[in-house]
């Protein structure tokens, strides 16, 4: 009772609005995204300078520094055993046990209720929960007993049974229920990625030399023979085929596709939809993947002068210019209707990060003191 009462307390503290039980995930505590504004993050470089030592913060679009909470699990004797961060604007999931180092410095899994480990401290590296299941090494060092990243991988749940016993050398988190793992083999011919479902079972009869995760319905998937790439859906049907030298994943309902000219010598950049239908033509340039409607098409033209001039703009999903930036040098997303992007400073070669809107005016910079680290976006 004490425990629920300090988490609720501390989520409280920093929230107005009530926090609200998912029934599909009890009994461990499930909160809605406590704010719905847009946050960033940012990070202060600690003395001694240089060690790699930052304390992070988030800003909001008008650039006010936002305060954290945190979630803290105790033990009976009233000790933490495990903290969670808490940013507002995050929507918070307990899913299942969570990490916790034990007193032999290893790692096992609390209960959110009692502060006990129903897992075991076994592990050298913390792992974590992800719908209901967690990814962990299977092979146990001979002198002392302890599971470490140096053997194969299998899924355990909540109780640390093995439901997915592998052993698999490489595994990823489930997502809307497949997970893609690499299955290793003597035979070679049988080696390689392929998806499988939270109940065992492979996905397809396909093994891929690269696969990647599913976003707006489709995975990317390299053929094994050709090293080319194309497009799978979510139950397992090729719906593109793999004809391109390089294939991203799909952001506002297009690709970016890498393609070799009618020479086979050069290759070039374009965009197709998800029936695989080229929607911006290949071209010699440089480009990103679509973030909040727009994405960064760079090309070149040489000059009166012979010297090449880079065109750097931002195009919709039509192909169509809304903006030029011509000292960007990168961009990272959009976030809340802001795009994150490189300035190159004019006094020096160094670029600071900062956020533009649609019309390529700079709306977001960090405090002084402070970098514009990443992004972090506090809706879904």
């Amino acid at each position: 009772m004490k425990l629920w009462l300090l988490l609720f307390g501390v989520i409280l503290s920093f929230c107005s609005c009530s926090p609200s039980v998912d029934a599909g995930r009890q009994p461990y505590p499930y909160w809605t995204k406590i704010d719905t504004s847009t946050l960033f993050r940012i990070h202060k470089e600690l003395p001694p300078y240089g060690d790699g030592r930052f304390i992070d913060a988030k800003i909001n679009i008008n650039g006010n520094i936002v305060k954290p909470g945190k979630i803290q699990v105790l033990n009976e004797a009233g000790q933490v055993v495990c903290e969670e961060t808490v940013w507002p604007g995050e929507k918070i999931t307990l899913d299942g046990p969570v990490s916790a180092k034990g007193p032999n410095g290893l790692w096992g899994f609390v209960d959110v209720h009692t502060g006990k480990f129903v897992i075991q401290p076994r592990y050298r590296s913390q792992q974590y929960f992800h719908e209901g299941l967690a990814i962990v090494p299977i092979s146990k060092h001979r002198k002392r007993g302890i599971f470490d990243r140096r053997g194969r991988f299998c899924y355990i749940d909540i109780t640390g049974k093995e439901v997915i016993p592998g052993p698999f050398k490489e595994a990823d988190w489930f997502q809307g229920g497949i997970a893609v793992v690499y299955i290793d083999n003597k035979d070679k011919s049988l080696a390689g990625w392929r998806y499988i479902k939270k109940d065992g079972s492979f996905l397809n009869d396909s093994i891929y030399r690269s696969a990647g995760y599913f976003c707006e319905g489709l995975a990317r998937v390299a053929d094994r023979k050709s090293w080319l790439y194309g497009y799978i859906d979510r139950a397992g049907k090729q719906v593109i085929p793999c004809r391109y030298v390089c294939a991203n994943h799909f952001s506002c309902g297009l690709a970016k596709i890498e393609a070799k000219d009618a020479s086979g010598r050069h290759r070039k950049l374009g965009y197709i939809n998800k029936k695989g239908e080229s929607v911006i033509p290949p071209q010699r340039c440089t480009a990103t993947d679509f973030s909040g409607g727009l994405a960064r098409l760079t090309t070149t033209t040489k000059g009166a002068e012979g010297k090449w001039i880079e065109h750097k703009r931002f195009i919709d999903v039509t192909g169509k210019e809304v903006f030029s930036l011509p000292n960007c040098s990168g961009y990272s997303c959009c976030v809340g209707g802001v795009y994150i992007v490189g300035l190159k400073r004019s006094d020096s070669e160094d670029s600071e990060l900062v956020g533009v809107n649609h019309k390529g005016e700079i709306v977001l910079r960090a405090p002084k003191g402070w970098a514009l680290h990443y992004y972090f976006e506090g809706e879904d």
